[in-house]
């Protein structure tokens, strides 16, 4: 997760609040991002929504997925979506990190840590009791492979899913209509957990990776009951 400067955070805002605004008549949620888009365009360039719309749609999905999960009774108190900028250090220092030795140290490790877009805690009252799921959240797949293979793998044999969301075309057109799979669409179902696409159409390729964002909830009750 880059650091923003103030500028690209209230760029983000605007955007962030204009999606809401137009889900309310879109529905879809990726229909409503393509409106965003079109608005800012209006009076912007395509460089300023790029380098605002990465912040906006982390924002964005995590509203999202935690309004979701609310709207499900079974899960409504007990999981949590937080962004990586609001977990608490000991989870970001924990178990979503990685304690590496330089060459001749034995004693203090260096942490790096994943900063994994967003997660999903189980809850219990107030207290955390286990990372369930985290996800990378990036409107386009482009240079997501190398930095999530390695975490993937390190976070799957703690017991926590890796899972994707985007927007990324290449993606919904492969789990909407099929055909011969992309070196990219190959990499996603090898990789991830799930790919969470950002709309609520109808998929009907790749399904044991590739779902509408609406499967979240789903998952996330069939995962915590593992």
């Amino acid at each position: 997760m880059a650091q923003r400067s103030a500028r690209q955070l209230k760029a983000a805002e605007q955007i962030v609040n204009k999606f809401w605004t137009l889900l309310e008549s879109s529905k879809d949620p990726k229909a409503a991002w393509e409106l965003v888009h079109k608005w800012w365009l209006q009076t912007h360039n395509e460089q300023s929504w790029k380098s605002a719309s990465g912040a906006a749609f982390e924002i964005v999905t995590q509203r999202y997925v935690q309004d979701l999960v609310d709207a499900q009774p079974q899960l409504k108190g007990l999981i949590k979506i937080s962004r990586w900028k609001d977990l608490p250090t000991w989870l970001q220092e924990g178990i979503l990190a990685e304690r590496v030795w330089q060459r001749g140290e034995l004693r203090e490790p260096v942490i790096a840590p994943s900063q994994v877009d967003m997660a999903a805690l189980q809850m219990e009252a107030e207290e955390i009791r286990r990372v369930v799921a985290v996800y990378s959240c990036k409107s386009s797949a482009a240079e997501r492979y190398q930095q999530d293979l390695f975490w993937a793998e390190r976070l799957r044999g703690r017991g926590i899913r890796f899972c994707f969301i985007t927007l990324d075309d290449g993606f919904l057109n492969y789990a909407r209509e099929g055909g011969e799979a992309s070196k990219g669409v190959r990499l996603a179902m090898a990789l991830y957990d799930r790919v969470y696409l950002f709309t609520d159409e109808p998929l009907q390729h790749g399904s044991e990776v590739f779902q509408p964002i609406s499967s979240v909830v789903g998952d996330l009750m069939k995962w915590m009951a593992m």
